[in-house]
């Protein structure tokens, strides 16, 4: 039966899923709206390789001309591409000199035919071109000390499209005719001014906000150029970026062919399918551990009336590191979290499994594409002689997951669609609430049953 499945198996099932959901090339194929004539196709981020294979398949004898940026490993599906290996998280010299080559490349094709873009995770950094006054090691900076301080990707990129020349809209003011963009949304709701820094969107955001942004988190003293620039900006001595309504983006039309929602949908199915009873958490937003342990009690809540559950979610959740030095990454701060939760609370009186997974394959800086912690796990971290404890603590987990063969084996999957994960919690509690029940009954009436 399904239903006899350990819950180690099960989560595997799901990571298989999650993995099929997120892919960018049926995503495609189903948002795929023909076009007549002359086409260009630019394809940006770590899906920039598929989809750009599949832009070949769409457009066919139509394409005239394609450029591709994204990973080194990123491959031309035809010869009428270039590709342009750029670097990511954090943007080189070669990154500007395929982000101007992506802007001479725009302004060309967009007054000779109809423009298709394919935009997917990654593009902010793999698009990063400093404005005047600005040099590159700038943006990494700010990326890097923006990250470290916690900042969500909306804060992150607010601050990237003020000291850019092609994020906020900016590329789409380059564009001059029938422009099309079909977006993979790395970023809860599918903000478009928010995904790769909408390069193609018009961007409600200030400079002011942006200053605000880095003053928040104390990084004016640290960044010193990043927040000259921004005050500058402030004070009216920088253009803004294009607003919703600019005439100059009236052209362009944005489609999500993907999202979080997409990979929660199918999960939540499958695991339906496996006889659990599913609860679905959607836009999980906050420091990774504490929504672990929210999200466990939350599960223990949930295992109280039924025999089955999986509190499933899918959100982007940060890891505020401060001065540690240590390794890992939210989706295993947050499986290793909530395993502890339920740990102390079920202990051995349930089967219990705490999944959290990064659809792009690689969770932080790690080799690892999230966390399984069970029981099983845990108890191997401290036969080991790892502290499970104080490598939350520390921010320090990779290597304490990996003692306990907790850690999912990281994969390049070309696509980012945020993380998800499941809490599955088998408990025998029920059935023994439904049997006490009964004895109490015999008790009062004998005769009764």
């Amino acid at each position: 039966m399904e239903n006899a499945k350990e819950l180690r198996e099960v989560a595997l099932d799901f990571i298989r899923e999650a993995t099929r959901a997120a892919d960018p090339v049926p995503a495609l194929r189903r948002a795929w709206i023909p076009e007549p004539g002359r086409l260009y196709a630019l394809a940006i981020g770590k899906a920039a390789s598929p989809m750009a294979a599949e832009l070949q398949v769409l457009c066919g004898d139509g394409l005239v001309a394609g450029l591709i940026v994204g990973p080194d490993e990123a491959v031309a599906p035809g010869p009428a591409w270039r590709t342009l290996g750029a670097d990511h998280p954090y943007p080189t010299p070669r990154n500007e000199v395929a982000g101007w080559q992506v802007a001479s490349f725009v302004e060309r094709a967009s007054t000779q035919g109809t423009l298709l873009v394919a935009l997917s995770g990654g593009g902010s950094a793999y698009l990063s071109v400093a404005a005047p006054g600005l040099t590159v090691q700038d943006l990494a900076s700010a990326t890097l000390e923006l990250q470290l301080a916690g900042a969500t990707i909306g804060q992150l990129n607010l601050v990237r499209k003020h000291l850019e020349v092609l994020k906020g809209g900016r590329l789409g003011l380059i564009s001059r005719g029938p422009t099309r963009v079909y977006v993979l949304s790395d970023v809860l709701g599918d903000p478009l001014d928010v995904i790769s820094s909408g390069p193609f969107a018009p961007d409600p955001t200030t400079f002011a906000a942006a200053l605000r942004a880095i003053e928040e988190r104390g990084l004016t003293e640290s960044l010193t150029n990043v927040a000259r620039h921004l005050r500058d900006g402030a004070r009216g001595m920088h253009s803004e970026t294009p607003k919703p309504g600019d005439a100059g983006l009236a052209h362009i039309e944005h489609v999500v062919v993907a999202s979080n929602a997409t990979v929660l949908n199918a999960v939540a199915s499958g695991l339906e399918r496996a006889g659990f009873c599913v609860t679905v958490r959607r836009n999980v937003e906050g420091e990774a551990s504490e929504v672990g342990r929210s999200l466990a009690r939350e599960a223990i809540g949930l295992a109280r009336s039924r025999t089955q559950v999986a509190l499933v979610f899918g959100g982007e959740t940060t890891v505020t590191v401060g001065s540690s030095r240590g390794v890992g990454g939210p989706s295993q701060e947050l499986a290793l979290a909530a395993g502890l939760e339920l740990e102390a609370a079920l202990g051995s009186g349930a089967e219990w499994l705490a999944l959290a997974y990064s659809t792009d394959g690689r969770d932080g800086p790690t080799d690892a594409a999230g966390a399984l912690v069970d029981a099983r796990s845990l108890a191997a971290m401290r036969e080991g002689g790892c502290d499970p404890v104080r490598a939350l603590t520390e921010h320090d987990v990779f290597g304490a997951l990996r003692a306990g063969g907790a850690s999912i084996e990281a994969r390049v999957t070309h696509t980012n669609l945020n993380h998800v994960g499941a809490l599955l919690v088998r408990s025998g509690e029920p059935q023994r609430e439904a049997a006490r029940q009964v004895r109490a009954a015999r008790q009062q009436s004998p005769d009764a049953l």
